[in-house]
């Protein structure tokens, strides 16, 4: 640096005369400077051009040819299948999403699209929406290419129509129908008709969706294979021809008559999870048969009231988790629930009970049904008195400490073998 000038860097002073004509000398002498660098490194460059063109074509080059050794040429299709089928997204119906799987692996490259064509796991599912109106011709042809791709795996089809499915649509749907092993199903009353006019010989799980109760439709006739059934309420729905007896689940997720619930116990006897929470009326105070079922396993009861004339007609020996938060409790209602789990001494190890329940009288079930290990109040929701939380909590670090005792006896006679 120039000690003559050093001290105007920096700072906003006036240079006197004679420090310009210095400044304007070291100027003239440094842009001489800057343009024989200038012409040096273009120099430099007319040489280094041509040799990096050289360089990016020969990368190409062994790229391309390294590229024929790669290990994914070698993979067996069946892989890219397995591997394609991974990427799926987590929902149970796929959706008709370009950025998303199965319609984002056709868009990678010819070799990609003809794996994930030729996989038919990756559409055997698929979620149909239509939101406005009826879809156009050119999504209706969208969705009858992907169900023809699933080759004859059975079919899961969402189907969620605010507004109308059209006729194109409806008639893919019906095609279809042999294949269809899940259907949930939103949609007008006349178009879900004529869908269920359809053959469906396969169908083995149904759940319908709408905004308010389910009008009465025809079956072709009751799906053979039918096994779960989920549905809102619906008026006389024990009229409705499906194979009540071979069910293995019911879900009523809205408003069904108090006393069609005891139809459902006498005709449903194969099921293994039946939920009603949302059971509207009162006991009509007729007698009837007591009913065993033997495969149940969950119950989901939840009346106004009277929750004690349902347990009342049941005996399930089998059952290991019980909800009957009733809204309006009774003290009936407790003693007929132990009557019922003496009854059926079933291994149940999860109950929902109305928080209206006495401290006490909790106390007392959970005391006497030693198999419980858990215990929720509802109606409103409150926290388990402590009590009751304390005689769980016994039994299972006593479960917990058996559980670890042989495990460690299998270790030690593994060892010793």
């Amino acid at each position: 640096m120039n000690t003559e000038i050093a001290h105007l860097l920096n700072t906003n002073h006036a240079p006197t005369t004679t420090e310009s004509q210095h400044v304007k000398a070291i100027i003239s002498e440094k842009q001489g400077h800057l343009a024989q660098l200038e012409s040096e490194i273009e120099r430099l460059r007319s040489l280094l051009d041509p040799l990096l063109r050289t360089r990016d074509e020969t990368k190409q080059f062994l790229s391309a040819h390294v590229n024929i050794l790669s290990p994914a040429r070698r993979m067996p299709a069946e892989i890219w299948s397995d591997i394609f089928t991974k990427c799926l997204p987590d929902e149970e119906h796929a959706p008709i999403d370009c950025t998303q799987a199965p319609l984002l692996l056709t868009q990678i490259c010819r070799a990609w699209r003809s794996f994930a064509s030729s996989t038919p796991q990756l559409w055997s599912s698929i979620s149909v929406e239509a939101r406005g109106s009826a879809p156009s011709e050119m999504q209706s042809r969208v969705i009858k290419n992907w169900l023809s791709r699933s080759g004859t795996l059975p079919l899961s089809i969402k189907v969620d129509a605010i507004g109308p499915l059209g006729p194109k649509l409806v008639n893919t749907l019906v095609l279809f129908g042999p294949r269809v092993h899940s259907l949930d199903i939103m949609a007008k009353h006349d178009e879900r008709q004529k869908i269920f006019d359809a053959s469906m010989p396969t169908l083995s799980r149904i759940e319908f969706r709408c905004s308010g109760v389910l009008r009465l439709f025809q079956l072709s006739g009751p799906p053979p294979n039918l096994r779960r059934l989920l549905l809102p309420g619906m008026d006389n729905l024990m009229a409705t021809p499906f194979p009540w007896a071979e069910l293995t689940a019911l879900d009523v997720t809205r408003t069904i008559q108090y006393n069609e619930c005891f139809l459902i116990f006498h005709r449903c006897h194969s099921l293994s999870r039946l939920a009603l929470p949302h059971i509207d009326g009162a006991h009509d105070g007729a007698t009837r048969q007591r009913v065993t079922l033997r495969h149940l396993l969950f119950l989901h009861l939840c009346p106004d009231s009277g929750v004690g004339n349902l347990l009342d007609n049941l005996t399930l020996p089998n059952l290991k988790e019980l909800n009957i938060a009733e809204r309006n409790s009774t003290g009936r209602s407790n003693e007929v629930l132990l009557s019922f789990l003496t009854r059926s001494a079933c291994p149940i190890d999860t109950l929902t009970i109305s928080s209206s329940v006495p401290a006490h009288k909790l106390r007392e079930i959970v005391q006497w049904v030693r198999t419980l290990r858990s215990v929720h109040l509802a109606w409103p929701a409150k926290p388990v008195p402590v009590p009751v939380v304390q005689i769980l909590g016994t039994r299972n670090d006593a479960e917990r400490t058996i559980l670890s005792h042989a495990s460690q006896l299998s270790a030690r006679r593994l060892s010793s073998s």
